[in-house]
């Protein structure tokens, strides 16, 4: 990647949302700090824009749905019975029931088909009357779910099929389209089969139902009309509940309001409503956090932001596990290329290439956000925007007319090798890491190394091992984001650090300058390949001359940082070429050097 000027870097380099999402296929949800940044969605292949994408984000967050191996959620698949279990036996609350039973040999004639990370969804939906197979005896498991027996299995997960008359298979979805489950889903049919969009959209609204089926009556409950609603277990049995009283026990749950602050393990709203309701609310963050609509935790600041959460800490505390801005309020990320704010009028902001004026309600502590943490104005915001050891990433809301609500930035105050790592005793305070003379406490910053959520441990081990390969002078780079402290940074605490520890060797074919910047031409891998100079801090690269070998350090971007110990230069002389043949046995060319002698090669 060719490296930019401090604040022109033209291309974004985002790291990958951490979305808390369990698998369609029963694998296991890896385990990432709460912190990092995110996608606009929690599936690569659904944009925000999408009609399914609430649909997708919230399932995801509340641990029903989750994508393949790559993350992808592929929308317009089709999707099989065995999956089609997997989430209704998730959106029953029934997860631990199915971890329990996975070892078990599911009770159908064709067992043999049904994929073993199957087994315990289907012997818990079995064994709760979700799913009850087919008159021979069989599951087929493998076939794709038709629309009608995907909503079979959620009428059964809400409890409503006394509501369901009429013959198969259009009961369901006469029951469906009354209880509102079929809404977003463009092509509602009993017998074709769902795709993933159609399962997501049922399960979806099935949170949302406003009526159940009240047996005593033979009529739709209208109690349960009002906040969105969630399962709730209690002693095993599932059921629905309007503003639960008892969070402990609560499968999901929401809340809304407006963002003060953030860290990387709570959060603090203002103006509360939802699930509980109050002028003030500090919510405590989940290992893994899925963001919508924003670059990271940190763009949610000032935003009005609706927080799902399935679980609570020890203390009973609420723990969020997905958060997405208002849908009034539109989102967009990218490198912060300028920063004109004066006052309203003639104000601007550019984001990549484009250039957005300033709403009149902007100002405040709520529309500038630094490092995660909020900052009093235009003035502390320009001096630390101007004090940039690298790009700017940043996220911007927007009003609906395109006007800037908000800013939140992640700005670069030190890039500079890492001097050491030194974990604390008991894990939990003072662990800190010393790079360019600053020693940072990192006890509540997001740490990554080469781009993957990292522990202090972690970096540690890597950094040792750079240097016993490369010399005790050297060290792995150290990108620190640093908290703010008024109109500067802190030089003692970090609000993120990322490590990269890669390096390139190879041999120099050429090195200078050009509108880019810097780069060196470095033959490896039997080519050349042109590395600019690194957009962090001060790259201290010594090319050495050409022919000689050099090793470089490199940052995310893959550009030059710095050169690793004497790059060994061969040497150079000038020779005239004084003739050139080509016979049967190739090429051969004659060099004439300064003291008359020659040199020949082929």
């Amino acid at each position: 990647m060719k490296a930019r000027s401090k604040r022109y870097a033209a291309v974004l380099s985002v790291v990958t949302v951490l979305a808390l999402a369990l698998s369609l296929v029963a694998m296991p949800a890896p385990s990432f700090a709460a912190t990092t940044t995110a996608r606009t969605s929690a599936f690569p292949d659904v944009k925000a824009s999408d009609p399914y994408a609430t649909a997708f984000n919230v399932l995801a967050a509340l641990g029903v749905y989750q994508g393949d191996q790559n993350g992808n959620a592929n929308p317009s698949q089709q999707i099989t019975r065995a999956e089609a279990a997997t989430v209704a036996v998730r959106l029953a609350g029934y997860a631990s029931t199915a971890a329990a039973l996975q070892n078990q040999t599911p009770s159908f004639k064709d067992a043999a088909q049904i994929p073993s990370w199957a087994w315990g969804a289907i012997n818990a939906a079995t064994t709760i009357g979700i799913i009850n197979g087919y008159p021979d005896g069989t599951f087929r498991a493998n076939n794709p779910v038709t629309q009608a027996e995907m909503l079979a299995m959620i009428t059964r997960v809400l409890g409503n099929q006394g509501g369901v008359v009429g013959p198969w298979p259009t009961n369901y979805v006469a029951y469906a389209t009354q209880a509102g489950l079929l809404n977003g889903i463009s092509n509602p049919s009993a017998n074709i089969p769902a795709t993933r969009a159609d399962v997501a959209f049922m399960a979806y609204n099935a949170l949302g139902v406003a009526k159940k089926w009240d047996s005593s009556t033979n009529s739709f409950d209208k109690d349960f009309a009002g906040l969105p609603l969630f399962y709730v277990s209690n002693s095993g049995q599932t059921q629905l509940v309007s503003n639960p009283t008892s969070y402990a026990a609560a499968k999901g749950w929401v809340v809304k309001g407006t963002v003060q602050s953030i860290s990387p393990t709570s959060v603090t709203l203002t103006n509360v409503t939802g699930a509980k309701t109050a002028a003030q609310l500090t919510l405590s963050l989940a290992n893994v956090v899925n963001v919508s609509g924003a670059a990271d935790l940190a763009g949610l600041v000032g935003q009005t932001v609706s927080f799902y959460g399935n679980t609570t800490d020890s203390s009973g505390n609420l723990v969020v596990a997905a958060a997405a801005p208002s849908a009034s309020q539109a989102v967009t990320s990218g490198t912060l290329n300028d920063f004109a704010i004066s006052g309203s009028v003639g104000s601007s902001l550019q984001l990549d290439s484009a250039t957005y004026g300033i709403a009149e309600s902007f100002g405040g502590t709520t529309s500038y956000s630094v490092n995660g943490q909020p900052v009093a104005n235009a003035v502390y915001f320009n001096d630390l925007y101007g004090a940039a050891e690298g790009p700017v990433t940043a996220s911007i809301t927007l009003d609906s007319s395109n006007h800037v609500l908000s800013v939140s930035a992640w700005i670069p105050s030190l890039a500079s090798m890492l001097q050491s790592v030194s974990p604390a005793a008991n894990s939990a305070s003072n662990n800190t890491v010393k790079a360019g003379g600053n020693t940072y406490v990192v006890d509540n910053a997001v740490l990554t190394l080469d781009g993957k959520t990292a522990t202090v441990t972690d970096i540690q081990t890597a950094q040792n091992n750079f240097q016993s390969k490369y010399g005790s002078s050297t060290g792995a780079l150290a990108i620190v984001y640093a908290e703010p402290s008024g109109t500067s940074f802190s030089t003692t605490l970090a609000a993120r650090v990322d490590v990269y520890d890669t390096v390139q060797s190879g041999t120099v074919d050429g090195y200078g300058q050009d509108t880019n910047g810097q780069y060196v031409v470095l033959n490896y891998g039997g080519s050349d390949h042109t590395i600019y100079y690194s957009s962090f801090g001060t790259a201290t690269v010594n090319p050495g001359g050409v022919g000689g070998t050099l090793t470089i350090l490199v940052d995310g971007n893959g550009d030059a940082f710095a050169s690793l110990g004497t790059a060994v230069t061969a040497t150079e002389t000038w020779a005239q070429l004084t003739s050139v043949v080509t016979n049967s046995s190739g090429t051969t060319a004659t060099f004439t050097q300064a003291d008359g002698s020659t040199v020949t090669t082929t």
